[in-house]
Parts: C-alpha cells; sequence; structure tokens
C-alpha cells in the first residue's frame, strides 16, 4: 500500500487575490480523486470552481466552506438511521 502524502499548503497569494488551487490540489486537499471534482462539475454540485480559459480552479475560501457546510454531527448522524 502506497504512503499517503500530506495535503499540499497553497503558496501565498499576493495581497487582496484569493489562493487558487487546481484539480490535483484540491483532490489532494479534500482526500478525493480529480474524477470525482469533475464528476461534481457535471452534476453541478460539490465545491465551487473558477474556470479560467479552459482552466478549473477552486479557491481555497470556497474549499474550507464547503467543508464547513458539510460537517456532521452525532445528531444529524443518528437522526439519519
Amino acid at each position: 500500500m502506497p504512503a499517503r502524502t500530506a495535503p499540499t499548503t497553497p503558496s501565498p497569494a499576493p495581497a487582496g487575490l484569493d489562493v487558487l488551487l487546481d484539480a490535483r490540489e484540491t483532490a489532494t486537499y479534500l482526500r478525493t480523486t480529480e474524477a470525482k471534482l469533475r464528476q461534481d462539475r457535471s452534476r453541478r454540485v460539490g465545491v465551487p470552481y473558477v474556470k479560467v480559459g479552459a482552466r478549473v480552479l477552486y479557491r481555497v475560501g470556497d474549499i474550507r466552506a464547503y467543508i464547513d457546510d458539510n460537517v456532521q454531527t452525532a445528531d444529524v448522524a443518528s437522526r439519519a438511521r
């Protein structure tokens, strides 16, 4: 089994600009695959993204907001049963 790599740390952006990650970096950060991110974009769900020409980029703030919006508590998990 290959060793897990730590999520990448984005380089700081110039003052006033958003830090952007590409799909590979975002997938690594979220511990998912680029294919899953592509599928989510196709279904119009998941992390908001930015198109710059043909490139798909993700703002770090949007990734963090997505994570915060998807936090599950014990209460929610027990009601789902």
